[in-house]
């Protein structure tokens, strides 16, 4: 089991959060189910991983990911919690009232992954559960309708896309981004790493009663000069001119959200 600061960087994150992810990432896979299934790749086109979400009437979310190296993960998501990024602890869990497990977890904004057994039984349980019980968050209930369906094809995923990456790579079209008219674009916020910033443009979609549909995000790598520091710009286009970006700007400040127009 590879470390949880390993497994932050790796999920951007499975990318799970919202249903916006299917659209942010735009590549699915069928659940069959109320789950929602999603494909996770890397800046090289290869798989980092599936992962399947289901999203419940408080506005939460849970998601589980599985990686190409058989690593499984758990991400919770709720907009009322807030957690310092970075903080690990540890999550005790149970499905239904069977037993108690304990897994490392590492808070990422209003998010924790956690780091579960990387074994298909705990897979199954899970699938053949009604309830799943986190007890450090609140000891909140989630249903778990719809899962075995639902982890069996995240499994199936990972297996497929592994096995068309050894087949004969075919050629695809390049595609293509649609610039402003005029090239005015807004940057929404910074972050330290691309994750984050994923992260953040997923959970963004939801909370901010549609003014991102139809808009594709950019994440830019920039280096601060004072010490040399890499870091990610969040960067949206698309817009007529600058008063429709002003405009947009100050929608989405309303929302208690960074926006500036460039």
């Amino acid at each position: 089991m590879k470390p949880l600061s390993w497994c932050c960087r790796l999920l951007p994150v499975t990318v799970l959060l919202a249903a916006a992810t299917a659209a942010a990432a735009g590549e699915t896979f069928d659940t069959g189910a109320a789950w929602r299934g999603n494909i996770v790749r890397g800046g090289n086109g290869t798989l980092e991983s599936c992962a399947v979400m289901r999203e419940f009437d408080d506005d939460s979310v849970l998601s589980f990911a599985l990686t190409r190296d058989q690593d499984f993960f758990m991400i919770v998501s709720n907009p009322r919690t807030r957690l310092p990024p970075g903080g690990a602890f540890s999550v005790r869990y149970m499905v239904d009232n069977g037993v108690v497990y304990q897994a490392p977890a590492e808070a990422m904004r209003q998010s924790v992954v956690v780091d579960l057994p990387d074994n298909a039984a705990l897979r199954e349980l899970l699938g053949n559960g009604n309830w799943l019980y986190l007890n450090e968050l609140g000891d909140v209930g989630y249903s778990l309708q719809g899962a075995k369906q639902s982890l069996r094809a995240m499994a199936d995923c990972v297996t497929r896309q592994l096995a068309a990456e050894r087949a004969p790579a075919k050629a695809e079209p390049a595609r293509a981004t649609v610039p402003s008219p005029d090239g005015v674009v807004v940057d929404l916020d910074t972050y330290d790493t691309e994750e984050r910033a994923r992260v953040d443009w997923l959970h963004m979609k939801k909370v901010t009663g549609g003014l991102l549909d139809g808009r594709e995000p950019s994440f830019l790598t920039r280096t601060r000069s004072r010490d040399g520091r890499a870091f990610t710009v969040l960067r949206v286009g698309g817009f007529a001119g600058r008063d429709e970006a002003a405009r947009f700007c100050a929608a989405m400040q309303a929302k208690k959200r960074n926006c500036a127009v460039k």
